[in-house]
């Protein structure tokens, strides 16, 4: 006959093993997390460039047909100034230079016959780092900053560039253009 306890004993150890077994499965599945909690994570990366950019919306000045010695500029709109909008995404600083207006020598350089100036507009007012008086048109030279910190913010990212136009004593008649170059750079 059989004793009970050799066979109470491996039903004993037999608990054992499966009760142990069970545990470490367990142990095993929330370690490795196989969709026991229905939670996850993870990460997103974006990079997004800087860009420094601007367009003109108004990007031609016609002052029409004007006398020797006649003086105009756009500061009353008629005609209307140069208006620029920063498209970028960052603040950026404006540069600007032209090529000659006036077919005599001399005028074009030293005297006040052709200028230009920030304009405040109803979303963006020039700051004391712009030139805010008129000043003469940097011409075949290297640019110099005329808008300082215009804002990429929607609300506030537009500005007027005005020029000012007085026809120099001797000039010839004809036609007369320049130019004008905008450079946007970060401020």
């Amino acid at each position: 006959m059989v004793s009970v306890k050799p066979v109470a004993l491996l039903f004993g150890i037999l608990v054992f093993v499966i009760f142990c077994g069970f545990f470490t499965l367990s142990g095993l599945l929330s370690e490795y997390s196989f969709g026991v909690t229905g939670a996850a994570s993870g990460t997103t990366n974006v990079t997004v460039p800087s860009v420094a950019a601007i367009s003109l919306i108004v990007d031609n000045v016609d002052f029409g047909t004007m006398a020797v010695n006649d003086n105009n500029d756009t500061t009353d709109d008629s005609p209307p100034p140069f208006r620029l909008r920063n498209d970028g995404n960052l603040d950026v600083n404006v540069s600007i230079n032209a090529t000659p207006l006036w077919e005599q020598d001399g005028y074009n350089e030293t005297n006040q016959t052709y200028q230009i100036m920030c304009g405040n507009t109803t979303e963006w007012n020039c700051t004391p780092e712009s030139i805010t008086s008129f000043q003469n048109m940097p011409i075949n030279e290297p640019a110099i900053l005329i808008i300082s910190n215009l804002t990429y913010q929607a609300a506030s990212d537009e500005v007027e560039v005005e020029v000012n136009v007085t026809v120099p004593p001797s000039e010839i008649d004809g036609n007369k253009g320049s130019v004008v170059t905008f450079t946007a750079s970060q401020a």
